[in-house]
């Protein structure tokens, strides 16, 4: 374990927006019609979070991924969750877009465009405050290079 900069995902000023979810526990492979509401199911974009039946460890693995930094869930929250979040994309989401995006040009940024920072708040009533805070680490001692055969 080491200490390093990690987003805390607190419960915003207006209070929790996640519902419950309502997703169905389906056996592998049903015979039938396909479930579209099955527990578990995680989809992202560039600008979009949408899952089903969720944890909130797994909420806040997909919110790693998006920032490039430890997201660490300080909400008490438990069960599955529904979530749906929608952002515009920028350079504090580098796991989605290109490394190294320029800020755009202040006269084509949308003014109704919102961080994933605003996005979670105004959308599911949760806040990210940097801090710090412990996470797992890999330490390389030595690395050889391998012989020829």
């Amino acid at each position: 374990m080491r200490e390093s900069q990690v987003y805390a995902l607190v419960a915003g000023k207006g209070g929790i927006k996640l519902p419950a979810s309502s997703c169905i526990v389906s056996p592998p492979s049903p015979p039938g019609p396909k479930v579209s509401n099955v527990c578990g199911g995680v989809a992202t974009s560039p600008h979009s979070l949408s899952a089903t039946g969720i944890s909130m460890e797994e909420l806040t693995t997909a919110l790693s991924n998006a920032l490039q930094r430890p997201v660490i869930d300080k909400t008490a929250l438990s069960g599955k969750l529904d979530v749906h979040l929608e952002w515009t994309p920028d350079q504090s989401t580098p796991g989605l877009v290109a490394p190294g995006l320029p800020p755009a040009p202040p006269g084509l940024v949308d003014p109704n465009s919102r961080s994933i920072f605003t996005a979670l708040q105004e959308q599911l009533g949760l806040k990210l405050t940097a801090t710090r805070g412990m996470v797992s680490a890999m330490v390389v001692d030595a690395a050889v290079k391998p012989r020829e055969s």
